[in-house]
């Protein structure tokens, strides 16, 4: 899972060389821009299926944060984070934490020297990588290699979760299989079936 800030052009660009650098050593990945759906794809779509636009954004946001506890939790083996920016982009964060509170690899990249305390990162987010950067990107299938080693990918068993989680996570895999379809009914449907 590529986590980092997609806000505008440059930051989805320089998540994307990231995921690219790791595509060209032989792994799968999963970007959010790229390999899920997108907010704004998505609300037209429910608003058409009759919901008011306000209701259309609280589903997509519903349906986006799901798939993204699903990759990050179920399908991907670990995490890599970019941590570029005045301060890390919080999603990411988000993504980065729940990946290492359930054992997963988590690789942090910054190749940007603003930090908040002392020249240093937070630790709370450092800890996640294990206080160590990643500072270029075609060092990153290295380390990623290397925490995998570290924290072997280990299948999740769902049904152990929380049930509050257990239930993002049921709704973004049914989610994911309707969009993997590639059929846009089929996931509006979803959504509206799994979160309305």
């Amino acid at each position: 899972y590529c986590a980092g800030p997609l806000i505008n052009p440059s930051e989805s660009a320089a998540t994307e060389i990231l995921a690219e650098a790791i595509e060209q050593a032989g792994f799968t990945t999963f970007l959010p821009h790229r390999d899920g759906f997108l907010y704004g794809a998505i609300v037209p779509d429910l608003t058409k299926a009759g919901y008011p636009l306000e209701v259309a954004r609280w589903l997509a946001r519903q349906a986006i944060f799901a798939l993204d506890v699903y990759q990050v939790l179920v399908t991907c083996d670990g995490t890599v984070v970019n941590l570029n920016g005045r301060v890390p982009d919080e999603g990411a964060v988000v993504e980065g934490a729940m990946a290492w509170t359930v054992g997963k690899a988590v690789v942090l990249f910054k190749d940007d020297a603003r930090s908040k305390i002392d020249g240093l990162d937070n630790p709370l987010v450092a800890g996640l990588g294990g206080f160590r950067l990643v500072n270029h990107s075609e060092d990153v299938p290295r380390a990623l290699t290397r925490a995998l080693a570290e924290y072997p990918p280990q299948p999740l068993q769902v049904g152990s979760l929380p049930s509050p989680t257990r239930q993002v996570v049921e709704g973004g895999e049914r989610l994911f299989e309707s969009y993997r379809a590639d059929n846009a009914e089929e996931l509006i449907r979803s959504i509206i079936e799994v979160f309305d």
